[in-house]
Formats: C-alpha cells, sequence, structure tokens
C-alpha cells in the first residue's frame, strides 16, 4: 500500500503555482503563493512606502489603478510606542511614533491586503504569537521575515522564514521559488518519565536534530500526544539552534482541540469558524528518511553547585552532593574536612534556605509554570507548603505565566504555597537567610531562571542548583536536597513519607488542560488586544483618501523617487568606480542600523533640519526617508576603501583628485552626468538582509556591482532595485583610477557576457577616426569581433579589459532588470491588467450593441405639442428616443424645459418616454 506524503508536503502543493504532474522527488523547487505574510513594521515601512507612492493616475486608464499586496500581509509594530500620543513638539521619540502610527493606519485603511496590529503592550510576545497562530491556523502556508514566528509550527500552521527580497517579491506578485529539500520523519515513541519536564524534553529533542541539516522536519508517532502544545512551539521556536529550516508538527487531535476551542472564543460572530480538520499523525508517510525519539530515554537534570555548565542527573544528585561536600575544593565541591563534622552538622548539610521562579523562565514556556502551580496545589492538598525557614520569590515575568494561571484557576496558588510575588523578571540577588547557619553548613538554593553561579540569587546559600520550577517547588516543600528523588517516594526528615505520584500531575491531565481551557482563553485574552486598536491609536486622523498625505518636511516618512528613476540595464559608458572594496563585505557596512555619529553626513542633514543630537535616532528607524538611507550608505568607520588609505566613509572623487565623503562623490558625480559603479571581492553583501542596501545604491546614482561572488540574498536585492550585479573573476586586475566601460554581447539573454574595459576615454566625436584605426590592432584573446569593436568604440587609450558576466539565473530576474526593478514592473504588470480589462470591457459593449433590436415605432395619436421654453427651440417630442452606437442603453437626446402653467394654455397629459430596451 502506498504511503501519504508528509503533511507539509500536502500544504507546499496547496499554495504551489508550478505543474505537479511529475513525481515528487522530481521536482527541485517549488513556486508557491503563501496564504499570508508576517512582517514586522521596521522590515514593512520601505515596502508600503512602494506601495503608496504607487497609488496615481496610469496613462491607460486615467483612474486610479492601484499596486496592491498580492498576499495578505500583517504588519506587526515592534520599533514604536502607540501609547505615545502624538504631540506638536518636535522631540525624536514622539514624532516618530505620530508620523508612523499615520502612515501604518492608512496602510491598514487603504492598502488592499495590509493589516495592523496592534503591538504587544501589556503581553509578552510569546502569548502574542500563540494568538496570533490561532488566528491563521484555517491556512496552509505563511512566510515571515521573523525568526520568532518558527513557534507556528508547533500549532500545524506551516511557516517559512525568508529573506526581505522573497518577501517584498511575495507582496508584488512574484512567487517564492523554495527548493525542495528533504523531509525527514522523526517518529515519537514511549512516555516520558515522572519527574520529567517541559523543560528536559525541548533540550533534549533539539540536541536530537542537531546533526541533520538542510531539510524538513515533521514530527509525527503514537506518542505525540505526550508533547503539550507549548513544548510544540518552544521546540519549533529553537530550530534557529539547529541546521534545518523547520521543525513541523501536524495538526493532531490534541491541536485540533485547541484550534476548535481558541475559534469559539476567538471569532463568535462567525459561522464558519476558523479551524483545521486533524490528521491522523500516527501514520507512516513517505518521508527521505526517517528516526525514531524515544520519550522514555528524556532523563531529568539540574546543574550546579556553583556554575550552569556542570550537569548532574536526577537519579544522580543525592550521591553527587554528597560527595562534593568533603571533596577537594573546587568548582564542583567544598572541601569541608571531616573533622568538622558531627551529627548535627550533618543534619544541616542540603537545607534549603531559598528558592526562585524567575521571570524569564516563566516567560519562555508557561506550561512548566502551570506544572508548578497544579504540583503547588496538589501538595497544599496533602498539608505541605513552604517551610518557614525558607525565602521563596516568584516573578511573574512578562505575564504570560500569569495568565496560564489564572485562567486554570490557580492565580493565588503560588502565595498560598508561601511564595512572594514579584511583577519584575528577578528577584534580590542578595536576599539573606531567615536563620543563622554554621559556616561550614553547606546550605543550598533552588533556582528556576536562566543561569547559575555562586551567590546568584541568596548571598548565605554556598550551592546553588538550577532546576526547572516543578522540581523546585517540590524539594522546596521537602525542604532539603539530601533525598533520593530515583524512587517513587521521598522520606522526609521527620520520617514522614511522601508519594510523588500521588502529587505529581500527569501528563495527560497537564496537556487536556492547556488545549481545552487554559490556552484558548488566553488567545482570546490577547487576541482581543492585538485586532483592537487602542484608544490612543484610534484618535489619529487619517483622511481615507486613495493616496497618502506625504508630507515633505518629514524626517522619518517621505515618498520615495524609485518610480521616477530610469532602467540601468545595458552599456555603461565612461563610468568612475565609487569604491573599491575587499571580500566579505557585509551588509551592516553597506547599509548600517545602528545609531549615526554626529560628524556624518546624514547628522548633519538632521541638524540642518533643527535636531539635535539626540534626536537623531538610528539608521534603521528612519529608513522611511529615502535620503538618510542615502546618506547612510556605507556610512561605518570600519569600512576599508581602496581608493584612499584612511578607514571609513570615505572616498576618492577622482576628476578632482580629492578625498571627500562617499554620499558627496556621489553626489558630484551625478551632477556632472558621470555613471558610477563598485568594484568588490568575493561574498559580497554576506550577514543579514538588509533591503536598504540596495536602495541606497540606487538613490546614489550607481548603475552596478562588479565582484567575484555575492551573496545570494544581496544579490535578490540588487536585482528588486534594477542594479546589474556582475560576475568578474579578475575583478583584482582592474584599474580603479580609470573610466570603466561595460558591454554586453546578449543583454536580452540570461546567460549575457560581456567585457570589462578600462583606461583613459573620450567622447565618440573625438575618437572616431582614431578608434578605426587602431581597434584591428587592438586584439582580446577569445573576444567576438562585434563585441571586442563595442567594447572600444569610445577608447584611445584601452589600458585592459576582462570578461564578466551578469549575474541573473532566470528569466523573471531579467525582466526585472529590463523593468528597472520589482515596483516599476508590478506598476507595468498592474497596467497592462488594467489595459486588458478596458479592452475587454470596450468589446463586450460592441458585441452588446450588434445585439440590440431598434425598437418598433410607437403608434399613438396625434396630440398638441406642448409649449418648451424658448432656450431649446425646434425641439423634438420627449418620448423619441434614438439608439446611439456608444452606449448599452437607450436614453433621451436632451432634456426638456416646459414652461409654467398657465391658465390660459391648454392643458396636455404628456406621454412619459419609453423605458430603455434591455437585451
Amino acid at each position: 500500500m502506498a504511503k501519504d506524503s508528509p503533511v507539509c508536503l500536502q500544504y507546499l502543493k496547496r499554495c504551489c503555482v508550478n505543474d505537479l504532474s511529475s513525481a515528487d522527488r522530481d521536482i527541485r523547487s517549488y513556486e508557491i503563493k503563501a496564504d499570508s505574510l508576517i512582517l514586522t513594521d521596521i522590515k514593512a515601512i520601505p515596502t508600503l512606502l512602494n506601495l503608496a507612492s504607487s497609488y496615481q493616475p496610469f496613462k491607460t486608464s486615467k483612474s486610479y489603478a492601484h499596486v496592491y499586496s498580492n498576499v495578505q500581509v500583517y504588519i506587526i509594530p515592534s520599533s514604536y510606542k502607540v501609547g505615545c500620543l502624538p504631540k506638536t513638539s518636535h522631540s525624536g521619540s514622539d514624532l516618530k511614533s505620530k508620523e508612523r502610527n499615520e502612515f501604518l493606519k492608512w496602510c491598514h485603511l487603504n492598502l488592499k491586503g495590509v493589516t495592523v496590529y496592534n503591538p504587544p503592550l501589556n503581553h509578552c510576545q510569546a502569548a502574542y504569537m500563540q494568538a496570533l497562530a490561532a488566528s491563521l491556523s484555517s491556512q496552509s502556508v505563511i512566510v515571515s521575515s521573523e525568526t520568532f514566528t518558527s513557534g507556528f509550527n508547533g500549532l500545524g500552521v506551516l511557516t517559512l522564514n525568508e529573506s526581505i527580497p522573497n518577501c517584498e517579491s511575495l507582496i508584488m506578485g512574484k512567487p517564492l521559488e523554495f527548493k525542495r529539500n528533504k523531509i525527514v520523519g522523526i517518529e515519537v515513541r514511549g512516555n516520558m518519565p515522572l519527574l520529567a519536564v517541559s523543560t528536559d524534553l525541548v533540550l533534549q529533542f533539539i540536541k536530537f536534530v542537531r546533526p541533520l541539516s538542510d531539510c524538513i522536519v515533521e514530527v509525527w508517532g503514537e506518542s505525540l500526544k505526550y508533547i503539550s502544545l507549548s513544548d510544540r512551539i518552544a521546540i519549533s521556536n529553537m530550530v534557529k539552534e539547529t541546521n534545518v529550516n523547520c521543525i513541523f508538527f501536524p495538526c493532531d487531535d490534541v491541536c485540533a482541540t485547541f484550534l476548535k476551542s481558541a475559534s469559539d472564543l476567538l471569532f463568535t460572530d462567525r459561522k464558519v469558524k476558523v479551524s483545521k480538520a486533524p490528521v491522523d499523525a500516527s501514520v507512516p508517510r513517505n518521508y527521505d528518511a526517517n528516526y525514531i525519539f524515544n520519550l522514555d530515554e528524556v532523563v531529568t537534570s539540574i546543574s550546579g553547585p556553583k556554575r550552569a555548565s556542570d550537569r548532574i542527573l536526577l537519579s544522580d544528585f543525592q550521591s553527587e552532593f554528597k560527595k562534593s561536600i568533603h571533596a577537594k575544593f573546587s568548582p564542583t565541591s567544598f572541601g569541608i574536612k571531616d573533622a568538622c563534622e558531627n551529627e548535627e552538622m550533618n543534619q544541616l548539610h542540603g537545607t534549603v534556605i531559598g528558592m526562585s521562579l524567575a521571570g524569564c523562565t516563566n516567560s519562555s514556556n508557561a506550561f512548566v509554570t502551570l506544572h508548578a502551580g497544579l504540583l503547588a496545589k496538589a501538595l497544599i492538598d496533602k498539608g505541605f507548603k513552604l517551610p518557614s525557614g525558607i525565602q521563596g520569590y516568584y516573578a511573574t515575568g512578562a505575564g504570560l505565566a500569569d495568565l496560564y494561571l489564572s485562567e486554570a484557576g490557580l492565580s493565588d496558588i503560588i502565595v498560598e504555597f508561601g511564595l512572594h510575588k514579584s511583577s519584575s523578571c528577578c528577584v534580590d540577588s542578595r536576599s539573606k537567610s531567615v536563620f543563622p547557619f554554621p559556616k561550614q553548613a553547606v546550605t543550598c538554593a533552588l533556582l528556576s531562571g536562566n543561569g547559575n553561579y555562586e551567590n546568584r540569587k541568596f548571598s548565605d546559600a554556598r550551592a546553588n542548583y538550577l532546576m526547572s520550577s516543578p522540581l523546585a517547588i517540590l524539594l522546596a516543600a521537602v525542604g532539603n536536597v539530601d533525598v533520593d528523588l530515583s524512587q517513587t517516594h521521598v522520606t522526609l526528615q521527620n520520617g514522614e513519607t511522601l508519594e510523588i505520584g500521588n502529587i505529581w500531575p500527569s501528563r495527560s491531565d497537564l496537556i487536556d488542560l492547556e488545549c481545552k481551557v487554559v490556552l484558548p482563553r488566553v488567545c482570546a485574552a490577547v487576541y482581543k488586544d492585538l485586532s483592537t486598536f487602542s484608544s490612543q491609536f484610534d484618535q489619529i486622523e487619517v483622511q481615507n483618501n486613495q493616496s497618502f498625505a506625504w508630507n515633505p518636511t518629514s524626517l522619518y516618512i517621505l515618498r520615495p523617487p524609485y518610480l521616477e528613476m530610469r532602467p540601468v540595464l545595458g552599456d555603461v559608458d565612461r563610468a568612475r568606480v565609487l569604491l573599491s572594496l575587499g571580500d566579505d563585505v557585509s551588509s551592516e557596512l553597506i547599509s548600517p542600523s545602528g545609531s549615526m555619529s554626529r560628524n556624518s553626513t546624514a547628522a548633519q542633514y538632521l541638524s540642518s533640519k533643527g535636531l539635535a543630537p539626540k534626536e537623531y535616532d538610528s539608521y534603521g528607524n528612519r529608513r522611511g526617508n529615502h535620503n538618510i538611507v542615502a546618506m547612510g550608505i556605507f556610512n561605518n568607520n570600519k569600512l576599508r576603501n581602496n581608493l584612499v588609505s584612511i578607514p571609513g566613509p570615505f572616498t576618492k572623487h577622482i576628476p578632482s583628485n580629492s578625498i571627500v565623503d562617499i554620499y558627496e562623490a556621489a553626489r558630484m558625480y551625478k551632477k556632472s552626468g558621470t555613471p558610477t559603479v563598485i568594484v568588490a571581492g568575493s561574498n559580497y553583501g554576506c550577514g543579514p538582509t538588509r533591503d536598504s542596501g540596495a536602495r541606497g545604491l540606487r538613490l546614489l546614482g550607481v548603475s552596478a556591482v562588479i565582484a567575484r561572488s555575492f551573496n545570494s540574498n544581496h544579490r535578490s536585492e540588487l536585482i528588486n532595485q534594477g542594479l546589474m550585479p556582475v560576475l568578474c573573476e579578475d575583478a583584482d586586475c582592474i584599474d580603479v583610477c580609470g573610466e570603466v566601460s561595460l558591454s554586453w554581447c546578449d543583454i536580452d539573454s540570461v546567460e549575457c557576457e560581456g567585457w570589462m574595459s578600462w583606461g583613459n576615454f573620450c567622447s565618440n566625436s573625438a575618437s572616431n577616426s582614431a578608434s578605426n584605426s587602431t581597434s584591428n590592432s587592438r586584439t582580446h584573446p577569445g573576444v567576438v569581433p562585434s563585441i571586442q569593436q563595442n567594447a572600444l568604440s569610445t577608447s584611445l587609450s584601452c589600458n585592459g579589459s576582462v570578461r564578466i558576466r551578469l549575474a541573473i539565473y532566470t528569466e523573471d530576474e531579467l525582466e526585472l532588470l529590463k523593468c528597472g526593478g520589482l515596483l516599476q514592473w508590478r506598476v507595468r504588470d498592474v497596467e497592462e491588467k488594467n489595459q486588458r480589462s478596458l479592452e475587454k470591457h470596450r468589446n463586450q459593449l460592441k458585441a452588446n450593441q450588434q445585439t440590440i433590436q431598434p425598437m418598433p415605432p410607437v403608434l399613438m395619436p396625434p396630440l398638441p405639442l406642448p409649449t418648451y421654453s424658448p432656450v431649446l427651440p425646434n425641439m423634438m417630442p420627449p418620448y423619441y428616443t434614438p439608439p446611439y452606437p456608444d452606449v448599452v442603453q437607450y436614453v433621451p437626446v436632451v432634456q426638456y424645459v416646459p414652461v409654467p402653467f398657465s391658465h390660459n394654455q391648454p392643458t396636455v397629459n404628456f406621454v412619459p418616454p419609453h423605458e430603455p430596451y434591455n437585451n
């Protein structure tokens, strides 16, 4: 019996636009159009500005044919404060909030396919993402540029993390090319041991996945039901710690139960609920490879007593602690001499004097806190509380843990157990013990947080052990760490026996409580804040117009000029080298996103506008202003330009032989009409995607970037902006101080090759005779004569030439360069569609007119003609409506104006016009 395809592959096929008639393994890549796209505002604003700038009349229709987004875009504000009301002052933060809010609200109201959500003011990012994922759960494939959305894969929503150029291409209507990587299945078997918690499961699962690379991991198996939704989200979100593309959990019965409950709470007014049909996660599928992860092998571990790197298995905890007391002093032992020992001192060793549940742990995986809350409730029911000599603290952190506990009815259980509740993320790191202990006594502190070292929280504790929250609750109730936790029961110091199995919450009960009650209510509470704008945001007045009201004096939001720029694809004659760079030029060097130095060109520009240095803000926050983007290009003090001997944002203006700022040199070249190019080494544009780097180069007037190799993402950014990425293996031998010319053999071909020559050039009129006499004597090995003559037609003294190739690999990329960039291609595409729509409408009108039959004559008794206004003499009767060929329906020729009624005139009963004849 043939096995079914993996679930993630089925989702990809639903969004695929290319032919899937061949077998799955024969397809190397898919062209997909995602259901939705998620971006943060700082990355989305440049693309939204392009869409807003294209809202203008087109030539063909003489009306607005809007360039809208081809995919539903969700904007998550993360870099500005919605709660900051707009003010009339020129302060940086208020002005930034005001201008960004106005633009984002206009996009939300007017841009088709764009939705702006509230920022997570009152909730942490984890709860925000869970609520957003629940609202989008019915979709198959989501694309995002943000790594924190990887957690969507844990809820059955296939989410692909892509670069900014790919996301922008999706918005503009270009499908996303997704490589057909291997799909590896991981079967989950067994059940977790008694004291194993989510922290142990997540860390050991990631360790299991880490050897895999360049593949999609799909988790399945009978025991998938024992992995909670929070654990799935945490595992999927840690994909950046591995080498795989994503870790996907199909929507099984547990996930479907949650989505149905969340849908009932999130969308109470919808007849059709947003949910997914569960898939059978226990059925083996046609994976490229399959591995087995056994939950029985998940072991509980802690770290300590002094360093977080010293891992101890829980089964060896008691023996390891006893060894550390008398062993020679080291980072893992205390060196207590036997002479100092007695019966009373032995009883003091291991005494717990403090415990802390830090906010970072509670915010990262609230399921662990829910586990601890249920355990505390069970201990209280058995008559156990925190001993009076132990100081206990519970930090709520970002508030997600409090939401979990309150929705589960455990909001007061932590305080009732004996912990002091704090709204901060951490507690006092120098807390003293309640009772004095001898100096030789090895007292202990139990920590549930993100770090461990001596005196981490409690200064009197000699041993600090880092562990999960439920285990810290259990050992705190016991009061001493010198107990054997490998058994099913614990013997207390007073002789009582505590059965762990009677108080430890079962995994099934925890998952059932989370997916049916806690998580749906949490998502509903967060989604209400997410989808409803705050009162401050609603107070912002934005005109609901088809075009945005651009403010030319704004320093944050300006209308970009990219639509007015002409394509640069083609031969480049007598260009100058703006920069000569080495290898591994990162995107941060090309377009910095940090703060501005006071002596930079951008800072001087802002200072001329009346801003103080504290109001300059960063390049990243001002990327909505194209002037700042252009001034920030290569504005880095670590830049090494071979044209000058000093590091920094400087270059040599070759005609004047002067060292100036890069922006000033580019401005001087543009003023003189001289094209410019950039010469670099290998791996140009490496590092994180930074679309502002390519935008800035286009604004500076750069025609091409010539390098030995390009970073793939940055190459796509250059093409999206209409710049030519040129491959040149011999880039080191170029004379960067002379004039440069690029000549292409077949510019309409994807495999376009040509020659780059350099030397001292002059105009065509002065060099025609010289070039004709010298072109035959100048030979280049392997050069087609027509190419050679073209390359030397404007040259008097060519000092050298090298072979070059245009770094484009598809017809779509070539089409983008011909149009001048992605935005220009999209505008042309919409205009052509509008033209085709008009032609279709006109043809339909002509077809309708040919089928219309003339109206039969109306036979009526003769009537006296009415008296008409002298303004319209000799008017035909109103009931006569001759046909007109340019309209679909018959209408009267003119409107008559009757004379006011008079008793001296006869009364006439006017006959109304006939109804138009409809085919």
